[in-house]
C-alpha cells in the first residue's frame, strides 16, 4: 500500500509470487515498488503435511532504498578526493578547500541513513565540518611549509613565511564557523541551549585564531591546531546533548 500527501486515496495493488527464499520475495518486490511503500508479505508453506500460512508480516520499502543514496554520496566523496583533490595537491593552493568537501560529506552519508533523507540538518552538519577544516589545516600547513614545499605540493603556505596570509585565512574562516554553526538550533535540529555553548566554543576558536594573527609564531599556529581538535568533539557533544 503506497501513500503520500499529494495521493488520495492510497492506492493498493497485489501481488503472489512463488520464491524459494525471503531475498526472492525482497527482490521481486522491489521491482514492482518505490520508496515509502509498506508491503505486506504472507508467507504460505506448503509440506507433506499440507498448506500452512503464517501471520502477515508488515516491510517497509524504505530501509532497501536507503542504500542507494548513502552509496552515490560515498561515490562521490572518492571521486572528488582521488580525481580533484589529489591532482590539485600538485596545481593549486585550492586543493584544501576541494579537500575540505569529501571531509565534510561523511555526516551527510550518516544522516541519510539515518532519516532516509537529505534536508537542511544534513547540510548544516556538511557546513560546520566542511568550515571547520579549514584553520585547522592552515595550522599544520603553516608548520610544516617546508615540508609541503619540498613534496611538491601547492600550499597557501609555502610562500608564507611570515605567516600572515595563513592566519588571517584562519581568522576568517573562524567567523564564518561561528556564524554557520547556528545553523542547527535554526533549522531545529536542536534547542536554542545549544547556541550558547556554540557562541563560547567558537568565540574561543576565534581568539586563537588571532592570537595566530598577531603573534605568528609555530607555537600560535600549534596552539589553534590543538584547539581545533578540541573544538570539535565539544561541538558534536553539544549538538548530540541539546537535539530536539
Amino acid at each position: 500500500k503506497h501513500s503520500s500527501p499529494s495521493t488520495a486515496p492510497s492506492s493498493t495493488a497485489a501481488f503472489e509470487r512463488t520464491a524459494e527464499t525471503f531475498e526472492d520475495t525482497v527482490a521481486f518486490l522491489l521491482k514492482k515498488l518505490v520508496p515509502g511503500d509498506l508491503v505486506l508479505v504472507k508467507f504460505v508453506f506448503a509440506d507433506e503435511k499440507g498448506v500452512k500460512q503464517r501471520p502477515g508480516l508488515i516491510v517497509s520499502t524504505d530501509r532497501y532504498h536507503r542504500g542507494r543514496r548513502e552509496t552515490i554520496l560515498a561515490a562521490i566523496t572518492i571521486t572528488i578526493y582521488i580525481f580533484a583533490y589529489t591532482p590539485l595537491k600538485r596545481a593549486s593552493t585550492a586543493n584544501t578547500v576541494v579537500g575540505a568537501i569529501p571531509g565534510a560529506i561523511p555526516p551527510v552519508i550518516g544522516w541519510a541513513a539515518a532519516r532516509g533523507t537529505i534536508d537542511s540538518g544534513a547540510w548544516s552538519l556538511f557546513a560546520i565540518l566542511l568550515l571547520w577544516q579549514l584553520p585547522h589545516f592552515f595550522a599544520i600547513a603553516w608548520m610544516y611549509r617546508e615540508d609541503y614545499s619540498r613534496a611538491g605540493f601547492r600550499m597557501i603556505s609555502s610562500d608564507d613565511l611570515t605567516g600572515e596570509r595563513s592566519a588571517s585565512q584562519s581568522v576568517f574562516f573562524c567567523i564564518l564557523l561561528l556564524i554557520m554553526g547556528g545553523l542547527p538550533a535554526f533549522v531545529g535540529i536542536v534547542s536554542f541551549a545549544y547556541l550558547a555553548i556554540e557562541l563560547v566554543l567558537g568565540g574561543l576558536f576565534i581568539a586563537v585564531a588571532m592570537r595566530f594573527l598577531r603573534l605568528r609564531t609555530r607555537e600560535a599556529a600549534r596552539l589553534l591546531f590543538i584547539t581545533s581538535i578540541v573544538y570539535l568533539p565539544l561541538l558534536l557533544a553539544a549538538l548530540v546533548l541539546t537535539k530536539s
